[in-house]
């Protein structure tokens, strides 16, 4: 999910997009809708033994009653549809404020407020820890296409008053205490150490091999819509160890494309699980 978060940072940069309510309301669309959706799906789906997703969320009670909890812990759903919202609504809120450096100063002293006193209702955890990469994919957009803009820009820039003023996000309170504090690193050196590699690997290796990067790039513009349906088939696997998790993951990928283009014919489904319109 880091790298997930880097390059939804990256892609932000390279739209230049006009953050107004136009542009939230698609996020909107793109986003929330299908947590939602796919909160309700997972409600009624959950006691097919198929899925398996009883082994990793919460949806007893009543539907309002798993919808409302899915609210105050996203992580019971596609959480990462949420954090990145709002992300995106940050965004907007810098872009438009008349201040920007005092409000990326007031989301940092707000997010630091918040893990201090251990507030992690509506994905704060995840919106915490996250922030770094979605910032760090940014910040590594805009020096490799506008270096010079980059390198030259002022303390109140658009970059740097918009993202740099976020990066202590967690360090405050991870250094009061050590154990936390090693965790946390440790966390976020894997995560950019995961990025690290994948960019590394994918610079020298896709560009020698033309149809796996089109299989990849293929296979990224339906990231969504794959990790969305995958949850539906997490129990079709065969066999014990590594051939389970193997058959699992074949299965549940082809299970995930068939039910995928099935979808992509309905308008109306297409638009509530995945955000977007039939092309």
């Amino acid at each position: 999910m880091p790298l997930f978060m880097f390059l939804s940072g990256y892609i932000l940069y390279l739209n230049k997009a006009e953050y107004d309510l136009k542009w939230i309301w698609k996020k909107f669309l793109r986003l929330i809708v299908p947590f939602f959706t796919w909160t309700i799906i997972f409600y009624y789906a959950i006691d097919f033994n198929f899925t398996g997703l009883f082994s990793f969320v919460d949806y007893s009670g009543s539907l309002l009653d798993s919808i409302l909890r899915t609210v105050m812990h996203p992580g019971n759903g596609l959480w990462f549809l949420w954090v990145l919202f709002i992300f995106y609504l940050i965004a907007a809120g810098v872009s438009r404020s008349g201040r920007p450096c005092l409000f990326g100063l007031f989301i940092l002293s707000t997010l630091a407020a918040l893990a201090i006193i251990g507030f992690d209702l509506f994905g704060m955890y995840y919106i915490r820890f996250h922030i770094i990469f979605f910032v760090a994919g940014y910040a590594f957009s805009m020096l490799r296409v506008d270096k010079e803009i980059f390198l030259k820009s002022k303390l109140n820039s658009f970059g740097r008053k918009y993202y740099l003023a976020l990066l202590p996000i967690d360090w405050s309170i991870a250094l009061n205490y050590t154990d936390p504090a090693i965790g946390l690193l440790s966390k976020f050196f894997y995560g950019f150490a995961g990025i690290s590699l994948t960019w590394i690997s994918m610079s020298l290796v896709l560009p020698k091999i033309p149809k796996m990067q089109q299989l990849l790039s293929w296979i990224g513009g339906l990231t969504l819509e794959i990790y969305a349906s995958h949850l539906l088939f997490l129990n079709t696997g065969f066999g014990t160890g590594y051939v389970k998790a193997i058959s699992t993951s074949i299965i549940a990928l082809l299970a995930s494309l068939i039910l995928i283009y099935s979808i992509k014919n309905v308008n109306i489904l297409n638009i509530i699980l995945f955000g977007s319109r039939t092309r």
